[in-house]
């Protein structure tokens, strides 16, 4: 059973901002080197992302 992970972005609402991009490419990297072992999930103040 894969442990879950939250991680709270609640700037990531403009994308065209430094912290969304940093946001969306960690998610990413957790999800391509961990993702075997955990779920992570990203918070945002509009919508969440898993990956």
């Amino acid at each position: 059973m894969k442990t879950n992970i939250l991680i709270e972005a609640a700037l990531t609402g403009n994308q065209y901002c430094g912290h969304y991009h940093f946001c969306l490419n960690l998610g990413k990297a957790l999800a391509s080197n961990f993702g075997d072992r955990y779920n992570f999930c990203f918070f945002e103040v509009e919508q969440q992302q898993c990956f």
